[in-house]
């Protein structure tokens, strides 16, 4: 569906679950398929929630109780860390006539290994503003995190992508002729740093 449960959970802020049926303890839940650490969650929702955690999904325990609107998003974090599998979400009452969840993410490690280190990456400048960064995919992880700059110590600029191994990326000062990126590894257990390096000049054939 346009608005199913995994809306919520997609990584983008434009998409949201709405329930078919706006009624007091409505919920949404997710699996994080075993138990696993977690350590915050972050929320954006459009009306009032409990939020709610489990072992075993029969049994649960409240984890934080009437969470106002939170249209902007939020991080609630947990002072220790929690082993859980499921968390829910359940609406208290509706206060408004439409209830949607943009972003349920949950934040945590799991119980393997970080991911291996991207080797060789490669990246090169299509322009004075643009530049492609390429790199081979790691078999261990599920996403990538991409750091740029015009420093090699002071990589401000971040952009993250789920199943890709290339990224174009907008250069943050036209006319420089030095700029670096990493390409970090992620996966439910951490992320691994990619070693720093250069962008390259895409050479031109001269007629």
């Amino acid at each position: 569906a346009e608005h199913g449960p995994c809306c919520a959970v997609d990584g983008n802020e434009s998409t949201s679950w709405i329930p078919k049926e706006v009624k007091p303890d409505e919920w949404l839940c997710v699996d994080l398929g075993s138990v696993k650490s977690v350590h915050a969650v972050k929320l954006c929702c459009s009306c009032a929630v409990s939020l709610y955690g489990s072992t075993d999904g029969k049994n649960y325990v409240l984890l934080s109780e009437k969470l106002d609107e939170l249209s902007t998003g939020r991080i609630i974090s947990f002072e220790n860390e929690l082993r859980l599998r499921f968390l829910k979400l359940v609406l208290i009452a509706p206060a408004i006539e439409h209830f949607s969840v943009t972003c349920f993410d949950v934040l945590g490690f799991g119980n393997g290994n970080p991911p291996k280190k991207v080797e060789k990456p490669f990246a090169v400048m299509v322009s004075d503003a643009e530049a492609i960064i390429s790199w081979s995919k790691v078999s261990t992880a599920i996403g990538y995190r991409i750091r740029f700059g015009m420093s090699p110590d002071k990589l401000d600029e971040v952009s993250t992508v789920y199943g890709e191994d290339s990224i174009s990326i907008k250069l943050p000062s036209k006319g420089s002729e030095k700029f670096y990126y990493a390409v970090d590894s992620i996966n439910e257990n951490g992320i691994t740093k990619g070693d720093v390096e250069r962008i390259g000049f895409k050479a031109c054939i001269l007629h």
